[in-house]
């Protein structure tokens, strides 16, 4: 399974955890470390972003997807929770950061378990053994 798929399951784990509507979105927004966003502007491949934590490291960190409509609705949120997306010179251009997922945290996100947001191991065993079947 690669790190892309990965990311996309724990938000959709993220997403089944909403049943009040947006609790499992602000669980994320509130307790993750690391907030990846996924979204598909083909509806099939996915794209991914950090939008908070980018230059974290280590094996004790929390992270939290976000499954949005665009990469306008990935960066949103993220403002909206603090952190500040500046302008280019330019004055009407977002500067955001690039790469749109550091290296070291598609590493972490490979290691089993993952922490997710609300503290429990993310174990991606089970997806890999169905994806043999």
């Amino acid at each position: 399974m690669d790190w892309k798929r990965r990311v996309v399951e724990m938000g959709v784990l993220t997403r089944n955890d909403d049943d009040e509507g947006r609790q499992g979105t602000f669980g994320v927004l509130e307790r993750a470390d690391v907030v990846w966003a996924a979204w598909s502007d083909d509806g099939q491949t996915p794209a991914i972003r950090v939008v908070r934590g980018r230059d974290l490291t280590g094996p004790a960190l929390r992270h939290g997807v976000l499954l949005v409509e665009s990469e306008a609705g990935a960066l949103d949120p993220a403002e909206t929770h603090g952190e500040v997306i500046g302008l280019l010179d330019d004055g009407k251009t977002l500067d955001i950061p690039e790469p749109a997922v550091p290296p070291h945290l598609i590493d972490l996100v490979m290691t089993d378990p993952v922490m997710f947001h609300d503290g429990a191991e993310m174990d991606f065993a089970p997806l890999r053994e169905a994806e043999r079947a």
